[in-house]
């Protein structure tokens, strides 16, 4: 089948979204009184009007200050995303750029919103998606992710702000009235108490962004709660690192599942196991490492996690005790290249993700263009510098490495058709589990072509997928997915989330 493929870069232009009315009749439906079957009250059935459907994108990678790292205290955006989108079916795309009220310079991005028609059938529903390169003295590798649907809860479990590490909260309000937010953050100390956590407005059609620092600075480990009143808001963090005066990776991450007894994170990629385990030694660079990153919001919770590899790779299984409200990081161990599904089961409800790194040896050209995704010609060594701070070892790394990093955030089930598109980024790889305890069959039809995908329990599988190209997913059980991005000091993931039904029927009572 063909697709309707939308490729945006560059600024775009501001102008009026139009909120679609469907979500309104539905919470009014919410407040009607429950049919008195003693009075023979009848239902009808109600078909609202179907709402357009929306996605948010994050728009281009932001910093403090400039690159030479002054006027510190003001936000700058650097570098224009490019936007990837589409349905099976040719159907018209729209993008409105919002306003970055908290932006001060820019290179000419903004965030956006990509609206298209109702969906009349899987087909014909939106998926969108953006990717930036920064390779810039305080800023390298891929932010990829998943343009979403904006939403009045959001969990993000990613970041840190310790020596070196920098995490922007990044909140997009694509309706049409201000949304009013309220932030819990939590570290490795537990919920972070701080003047203004709560009551952030976010003017209509707008974008706030704020420093995470600034609530919380000097923490290895975070993950933040956005809930919003009046407007939803589409919520993501970007991370960046700088080891000593070298760019350690950046990544965009959006919101993982909210906290459940059960969950599953697939697809955690794994590319240069040995480069990174070697990394990982060096000091200042104890975050190269792979690790777990969970939460458990209100109660403690004993948490069982399984770690299982796909084509052949090895896994491993632990248990670890989560006390409430504090951010817990387990390192999962050396593992091998290859893809890996992790699953949660614990006590209390958790939230989760996951981060990997990739280390790539210098480029052979560091004046040339940097182009992620491509291996560099060999190299001589480079030069070895002394490791100084904690944990370290004899190691040493060479001057130029680029590393990157990923957070893999946990999916939800996907029982109903799904659509995604995938970034202009490098070896873009479906990944797909079946957690449940029945086999289960997914039909994935994009780029021309068509087949059914049959996993059995547990299983997980992975597809090779092309670049910038929509795909429909059709499970006949629930499958949990992501894709996932890998290449030469390049490394994004984003799960494959299902659109929210708006404009499902509905019965009211007379």
């Amino acid at each position: 089948m063909a697709s309707d493929l939308l490729r945006i870069t560059g600024r775009i232009a501001t102008g009026l979204l139009t909120a679609g009315t469907a979500t309104v009749l539905v919470l009014g439906a919410a407040l009607l009184p429950p049919p008195d079957s003693a009075n023979g009250a009848s239902g009808v059935p109600v078909s609202p009007t179907a709402a357009q459907q929306e996605r948010v994108c994050a728009g281009p990678l932001v910093r403090l200050g400039d690159e030479l790292g002054q006027q510190a205290t003001e936000v700058g955006s650097f570098g224009k995303p490019r936007l990837s989108g589409g349905t099976i079916e040719k159907k018209g795309a729209k993008v409105t750029g919002l306003k970055d009220t908290d932006v001060t310079s820019d290179d000419g991005g903004t965030s956006s919103v990509v609206t298209a028609p109702a969906a009349e059938s899987p087909s014909t529903l939106l998926g969108v998606s953006q990717a930036q390169v920064a390779a810039t003295s305080d800023a390298a590798g891929l932010a990829a992710a998943e343009c979403t649907e904006g939403a009045a809860l959001s969990w993000l479990v990613a970041g840190a702000t310790d020596t070196g590490r920098s995490t922007m909260l990044l909140l997009a309000n694509p309706t049409r009235v201000p949304a009013v937010v309220d932030l819990r953050l939590y570290t490795a100390d537990g919920p972070v108490l701080a003047p203004g956590l709560s009551d952030i407005v976010v003017p209509a059609r707008a974008q706030r962004i704020l420093s995470v620092a600034g609530f919380a600075p000097g923490q290895a480990q975070l993950a933040v709660s956005v809930t919003s009143r009046g407007g939803i808001i589409s919520a993501s963090l970007q991370q960046s690192i700088v080891r000593g005066l070298e760019p350690g990776g950046i990544d965009l991450v959006g919101r993982t599942t909210e906290p459940a007894l059960e969950q599953i994170i697939p697809g955690v990629r794994i590319t240069t196991s040995d480069a990174a385990e070697a990394r990982a030694q060096v000091g200042g660079s104890q975050d190269v490492e792979t690790v777990l990153r969970l939460l458990a919001p209100d109660a403690n919770a004993s948490v069982t996690i399984g770690v299982t590899g796909a084509d052949g790779a090895e896994g491993t299984s632990l248990k670890v005790d989560a006390h409430a409200g504090q951010v817990l990081d387990v390192p999962l161990g050396p593992l091998a290249d290859g893809y890996y599904s992790i699953s949660l089961s614990s006590t209390a409800p958790v939230v989760a993700s996951a981060r990997a790194s990739t280390v790539a040896p210098p480029a052979a050209d560091t004046t040339a263009d940097v182009v992620f995704g491509e291996t560099p010609a060999a190299t001589s060594d480079g030069i070895g510098f002394d490791v100084v701070g904690p944990s370290t070892t004899d190691s040493s790394a060479q001057t130029g490495e680029r590393i990157d990093l990923a957070w893999f955030a946990a999916a939800g089930p996907l029982a109903d058709p799904a659509v995604f598109v995938t970034a202009r980024a490098a070896s873009p790889r479906l990944s797909l589990t079946n957690s449940g305890d029945s086999p289960a069959a997914v039909k994935l039809t994009g780029n021309g072509d068509e087949q059914t995908l049959e996993l059995a329990a547990g299983e997980s599988v992975q597809v090779k997928l092309g670049k910038e190209k929509v795909y429909l997913l059709e499970p006949s059980a629930p499958v949990e997915a992501s894709v996932s991005y890998a290449g030469a000091g390049a490394l994004a993931s984003h799960p494959v989330r299902a659109a929210s039904p708006l404009a499902a029927p509905i019965t009211v009572y007379r």
